[in-house]
């Protein structure tokens, strides 16, 4: 075999003159370059060749900048005339968790058709985009993968709950539209209006090749805003068969996010969106909008979302921004002091500018932060406090939780000695150990320093315990 430039006359070994052109071999750099209009049928003038060339964005590695993508620029104006496409989008090289290059010899290369196995492919492509930036290599692990697999379940328990709360016989004579109308509740002008301020940030962000981000929005979203609290609400009012239902929000919402994004979960996204649809043109859906008949094919082409500004309400926002603080503020002084997950608390809360808008949310707060009584007055009719209370300051409101109501003075009183008497006999042993010649004289330097370290953390310990002894047998004060 001889490789040549100019077309050979004969044979370099043996002079024969029988020679042929190997019809299966082009240089990796020419074919390469050639590919943006060779595909099409270049050099012949075909329809693909005229419709599709030359494109708009090329999508790839900062690694082969030169190799490929100027040669494509460089063959591209040579053959047509014209650049084949205007945009480069550099994405970054996929490296393990801690940063190196993956490399067989490294063992560190993740196989992809085992993750696929493993995760799904929706999970694996959503961990090899979300976050990242144009030209920023991405650091994919375990936990990576684990977290993008963890949001497909996320979202297919969160269709599963709307596509049963549908299907429940109570609900059946509703109006169960894809688009809901307006509504005068708080928490679903709440949900509509993040709905439409996702669209719009998501749309932005693709324009600007932030894919990565966009991701992260939605992903921020759908867990948080939609999963872990418009949904929780919906389920409070669905319980107690409260009117209007939640469901065309839930619908809207779930529909919409599914389309956003669909771009990046094809498949998760195509299959829970045709449950979706199956169950919408279902003849018992009483009332669903004529829409509801348009749905077409396939997401695939379904139109992409577009915002609506009209649905923006900055002040439904403000309200349950303040309503999911007060919620997180109670839970959080409710794992401080260990109160049982089934005991309810008693709260006040006050507030100024939202307190109208607070009170519409009485009940959602009791049942979600576990409180009851639950008082909601505006501040200035905040009295004098009697007994030893907790007082959480907030953005928008102040909470008062008397600490009658979550801790057993008695029984959080002899929980503490106890701790400090267990916390005394180690700090005895660790100090009679560190007094102990022989120990000293044989124990490497690193373990004497680690027996320090724990006798150091131990006292802290304990000197925090007495001060929390210390406040429960405190006058009545407010803390």
């Amino acid at each position: 075999m001889t490789v040549s430039v100019d077309e050979p006359s004969a044979c370099t070994h043996c002079s024969s003159k029988q020679i042929i052109q190997d019809p299966d071999v082009l240089d990796t750099w020419f074919s390469s370059a050639l590919w943006t209009h060779s595909t099409l049928g270049w050099p012949e003038d075909t329809d693909d060749l005229r419709y599709f060339y030359p494109g708009s964005v090329m999508g790839t590695g900062y690694d082969i900048l030169f190799f490929w993508v100027a040669r494509m620029i460089m063959m591209g104006l040579e053959n047509t005339g014209e650049i084949p496409f205007h945009t480069v989008y550099l994405n970054g090289l996929i490296r393990d968790e801690s940063g190196e290059k993956m490399s067989k010899l490294r063992g560190n290369v993740i196989n992809p058709a085992e993750a696929i196995s493993k995760y799904g492919v929706d999970a694996l492509r959503f961990a090899l985009t979300t976050g990242t930036s144009p030209g920023n290599d991405i650091n994919l692990g375990t936990d990576k993968l684990e977290s993008s697999r963890n949001f497909v379940n996320k979202l297919w328990n969160a269709t599963r709950f709307i596509l049963q709360s549908l299907n429940d016989e109570r609900l059946e004579a509703q109006a169960i539209p894809i688009l809901p109308g307006q509504s005068q509740r708080i928490e679903d002008q709440w949900i509509d209006s993040q709905l439409n301020r996702l669209i719009k940030n998501v749309t932005e962000l693709m324009q600007d090749f932030q894919f990565g981000e966009a991701e992260q929005q939605i992903y921020d979203f759908v867990w948080s805003k939609f999963c872990d609290w418009y949904i929780e609400i919906a389920k409070i009012r669905l319980r107690g068969q409260l009117t209007p239902s939640p469901l065309p929000f839930l619908v809207n919402t779930l529909e919409k996010s599914l389309r956003l994004l669909h771009p990046f979960m094809p498949f998760i996204t195509e299959e829970l969106w045709q449950s979706l649809k199956v169950r919408l043109l279902r003849p018992d859906t009483i009332g669903a909008r004529n829409d509801t008949m348009k749905m077409p094919a396939s997401i695939m082409i379904a139109p992409y979302p577009l915002a609506d500004d009209k649905s923006f309400a900055p002040e439904a926002e403000r309200v349950m921004d303040s309503v999911i603080e007060i919620i997180h503020s109670i839970r959080n002084a409710r794992a401080q002091y260990k109160v049982r997950p089934g005991r309810w608390i008693e709260a006040q809360v006050y507030a100024v500018e939202l307190l109208s808008g607070l009170i519409t949310q009485t009940n959602i707060i009791e049942t979600l932060a576990k409180v009851r009584p639950l008082t909601i007055l505006g501040r200035q009719e905040r009295e004098p406090t009697k007994g030893k209370v907790l007082v959480l300051v907030l953005k928008e409101a102040e909470v008062v939780l008397p600490l009658a109501g979550m801790v057993d003075q008695l029984a959080e009183e002899q929980r503490l000695l106890k701790e400090g008497e267990e916390i005394k006999g180690r700090i005895a042993q660790l100090k009679a150990r560190l007094r102990d010649k022989a120990f000293l004289s044989k124990a490497p330097s690193q373990v004497i320093e680690r027996e320090k370290q724990k006798l150091a953390m131990l006292e802290d310990k304990l000197k925090r315990l007495h001060q929390e002894l210390s406040q429960l047998n405190s006058p009545s004060a407010d803390s």
